[in-house]
């Protein structure tokens, strides 16, 4: 989780060569030669190198001789397309002078050094690299310098996208099974790893403290940055750990109880919105869901027609033949 930014990011430019079923030209004469930019031959030696984070991973799932398979042989297809339409991206954000050199090398060294700072010490950084699936310190570098300036060009491409209100209601109506609910509650929490801590907090909420305002300051995950909400809970049908929601299902509305001990930690819960039967969330309570579900496919169509367009301008071919040993 702490090297999300430049795994999404892989895994985003990932999908788009899904999405364009990364089709191939005809294959050149030297095997080794994978793709092509411009008249820039890009070699399975170069690939490889920039992808060796990834071996242990590929051996622990397929074996050794992993290279030889033609289910990997598919998978590397998709790596050499991810690899060159990475290339090409920052290219065109260079060429085009949408990035500051400089500023996102300023905004690598930060993000790195912040990293840095979460481990103890130098050895249990280097570890976490590795498990991350980066080959060292200067791979994972290099590629969060890739992430950034593909989030900035993405970004300057994508400021100025707006979803209307007519939209929103139209998805709403268009797709109303999407919000029928079960039987459940909106439930918060705050999470602490410890017991004492947890009574504390509790402590100041029974002397009028304000859930959320605490969840912020005290809850040791993900949620405290929204006042601990773990959004609407289907009794029945949570992905919450068991003991966690047997207490949900015995709460009353507006009640807050802890400190409930899981496999994770220390719990304090509050309860609201429960409702006994099935129910559809109303559009009020969806909107800000359904723009932002708008939103990312409008992203998303212009990430598209970004990478089509990078690909044309610098004249990519992928030569499939030499990747998976299939003719066309």
């Amino acid at each position: 989780m702490r090297f999300r930014k430049v795994a999404s990011m892989i895994l985003l430019v990932m999908t788009m060569c899904t999405m364009h079923s990364c089709l191939g030209s005809k294959a050149s004469k030297d095997p080794n030669v994978v793709a092509q930019i411009g008249k820039e031959e890009v070699k399975r030696e170069e690939v490889d190198e920039y992808y060796a984070g990834l071996e242990n991973g590929f051996i622990a799932q397929y074996g050794e001789d992993y290279k030889e398979l033609d289910e990997f042989k598919d998978i590397y297809l998709d790596l050499v397309n991810q690899y060159v339409e990475q290339r090409v991206l920052v290219q065109y954000a260079q060429d085009e002078g949408i990035v500051d050199e400089t500023k996102i090398q300023e905004k690598v060294d930060e993000e790195f050094e912040n990293m840095k700072s979460v481990f103890g010490s130098e050895e249990e950084f280097e570890t976490a690299i590795v498990n991350s699936r980066f080959k060292d310190e200067e791979d994972y570098k290099q590629k969060l310098k890739i992430s950034l300036i593909i989030e900035e060009l993405v970004q300057n491409e994508t400021d100025n996208l707006k979803v209307s209100s007519s939209d929103i209601k139209k998805y709403y109506e268009e797709n109303s099974d999407k919000f029928l609910k079960g039987p459940g509650a909106d439930v918060y929490h705050i999470f602490l790893s410890d017991e004492a801590t947890a009574e504390e907090v509790l402590a100041e909420l029974d002397n009028g403290g304000d859930f959320g305002e605490l969840a912020k300051i005290y809850s040791q995950d993900g949620s405290a940055s929204v006042g601990g909400y773990l959004g609407y809970q289907e009794f029945d049908n949570s992905q919450l750990v068991k003991e966690f929601m047997d207490e949900v299902k015995d709460m009353e509305e507006g009640e807050i109880r802890g400190p409930v001990k899981t496999q994770f930690g220390y719990h304090i819960i509050k309860v609201e919105n429960i409702n006994d039967e099935e129910w559809t969330e109303d559009l009020d309570r969806v909107s800000k869901s359904i723009e932002e579900t708008l939103k990312a496919d409008k992203i998303n169509e212009v990430i598209n027609s970004l990478v089509e367009k990078s690909k044309d301008k610098y004249k990519v071919k992928i030569f499939d033949e030499n990747i998976t040993g299939k003719k066309e």
